[in-house]
């Protein structure tokens, strides 16, 4: 034997909001899920190691280092050590002279 209910119309609207919205919760992606923080305090930059510069320009440590004396890299030395800031990094390319590498042969 089935059950009848009687229910409100607002009770039924409710119920089928919140259930959509529980279903939309579960079906996002938990990356959306996350939010920025609402402070106003910049974020920690991202620093990379010569060997993640390695990997990113596909070039030898020599390499690197013979950017950074010679200014196109901007880097940090904590100390012995040496870091990037990806996004000084990445800023820094738009003003890097990419046609004197067109005179290298593999």
């Amino acid at each position: 034997m089935e059950q009848v209910y009687l229910i409100y119309k607002k009770e039924l609207a409710s119920a089928i909001s919140n259930a959509i919205k529980e279903n939309i919760e579960e079906l996002q992606p938990k990356s959306a899920k996350l939010q920025a923080p609402q402070n106003n305090k910049k974020s920690k930059p991202k620093l990379l190691t010569i060997k993640d510069l390695q990997g990113i320009f596909g070039v030898s440590r020599v390499t690197i280092n013979k950017w950074m004396k010679e200014g196109k890299l901007p880097f940090i030395k904590m100390s012995r050590r040496v870091y990037f800031n990806e996004d000084e990094i990445y800023s820094s390319l738009r003003n890097f002279n990419f046609s004197k590498m067109d005179n290298f042969k593999d």
